[in-house]
């Protein structure tokens, strides 16, 4: 048996500033006494389907570790690519993966922590919502906008949204892939969202 350690970085700022950020890592561990040290690997698309790949690809387990679980209760859980996550990291707008089971919510990931928006863990799918009506083998249902309170729990700044909504279903799981888009459609322009509407908010009391 091996010891494998992981390491996650994040790094705030666009995609294509983050290559010379690893270069960086990778000289200093050029400089450590290790054993060796591999050329940089960059991935995209279906690049990032180990499913794709050969058995004996180097670069398979580097992706099936690269993904995550996520529990549907019981036994049984299902494994999100890593393309999936890192979009919603990187993405430049403000953007939420949303599981569900059983018409309920199971589990999301949103992007970053500054938009005072929630989406309930245990909350039942709103009729308003597409994924509500998405239906296993096949189903598929948007883009297309829809009412912000069908998925949205808490809008602790009362932000003027608009969200637009793709939804999947997931055939064998009775469940749900849902993708956000979330936009303001009030002249938000400030990076920092969660100031901009305290400011506002404190104007209007």
């Amino acid at each position: 048996m091996g010891l494998t350690i992981h390491y996650t970085f994040k790094h705030d700022a666009q995609e294509n500033s983050a290559r010379p950020v690893l270069e960086q890592l990778r000289q200093a561990a050029l400089d450590l006494p290790f054993k060796e040290v591999t050329e940089l690997v960059e991935l995209k698309g279906d690049q990032c389907d180990y499913q794709k790949r050969e058995q004996g690809d180097p670069a398979r387990w580097l992706l099936i570790q690269a993904g995550g679980s996520v529990s549907l209760g019981g036994h049984s859980s299902l494994s999100v690519a890593p393309t999936g996550m890192k979009f919603i990291d990187l993405n430049k707008h403000e953007c939420v993966l949303v599981l569900s089971k059983n018409s309920v919510v199971a589990w999301s990931k949103q992007q970053g922590r500054r938009s005072g928006l929630r989406i309930e863990k245990g909350m039942k799918l709103h009729p308003d919502s597409l994924a509500h009506h998405v239906t296993p083998p096949a189903g598929e249902a948007g883009p297309e906008v829809v009412n912000p309170e069908a998925w949205i729990s808490q809008n602790a700044y009362a932000r003027q949204i608009e969200v637009t909504e793709q939804s999947w279903a997931l055939e064998g799981y009775n469940s749900a892939l849902t993708l956000l888009v979330i936009a303001d459609v009030d002249g938000a322009e400030d990076d920092d969202l969660v100031r901009h509407y305290e400011l506002k908010n404190s104007r209007s009391a």
